[in-house]
């Protein structure tokens, strides 16, 4: 599989970032599972639907770098309103938590959910943040067509995506991946969503525990 690159290689980086620039689609790594990557693009998430096969009802995470960048993507007088979601952001950011926001009015609609909602996430990876300082957020979403499991295994990456896809950029492989080739780190991000009252509420349990992200809040979250 000559499309595979190492994050520790600092040309393959730059293929990358360029790749990105251009709208091309590729897989990498995580600090949950594996999924693709792409500019926040019209062009780049036409890209993704195709390789995916059709679009899904929820839409693309975007993935930045830190939380200043939420300011191209959403209101962020939020947190002027509730000072505990950014104290809930600064303890768990980056990490596998993706928070659903109310999106910024002037978002084109490719970049938000039919209820104009955006999911955001700053993830935990040392070469995904070396890329996303350079853009103010990234698509991604689970590395399998529509309707497929998301794999857990480099090698059980439906064929056809891997034709149309451009790198797939890993760790070192001793790092991530053990003698079947299956990943580590198979659990997906937990997701919340802060509703226009400010409670929070539990979309999807995944790797970061909700229980701490209570305690931190202050408050149960809604079901």
């Amino acid at each position: 599989m000559n499309k595979i690159l190492s994050w520790d290689n600092k040309e393959a980086i730059n293929s990358l970032q360029a790749s990105l620039n251009n709208n091309e689609i590729s897989i990498t790594d995580t600090d949950t599972i594996l999924g693709f990557l792409g500019n926040t693009t019209q062009e780049s998430f036409n890209n993704i639907i195709n390789i995916k096969g059709a679009r899904e009802e929820k839409p693309f995470i975007i993935l930045i770098s830190d939380v200043s960048k939420l300011k191209y993507f959403i209101d962020i007088n939020i947190f002027n309103k509730n000072n505990k979601i950014i104290n809930l952001l600064n303890k768990f950011w980056p990490g596998p938590l993706t928070v659903i926001f109310k999106a910024h009015e002037n978002l084109p609609d490719f970049l938000k959910s039919k209820n104009n909602t955006i999911a955001i996430r700053c993830p935990k990876h040392s070469g995904l943040q070396n890329i996303l300082k350079n853009f103010n957020g990234l698509f991604s979403t689970s590395a399998n067509k529509t309707g497929e499991q998301a794999p857990t295994n480099i090698n059980n990456i439906n064929p056809e995506i891997i034709k149309n896809i451009n790198y797939i950029i890993l760790d070192k492989p001793d790092k991530i991946i053990d003698t079947k080739n299956k990943l580590y780190q198979t659990l997906p991000s937990t997701i919340i969503e802060i509703a226009n009252n400010n409670n929070i509420k539990i979309i999807r349990q995944g790797a970061c525990s909700i229980q701490e992200l209570e305690k931190c809040y202050g408050e149960k979250f809604v079901k």
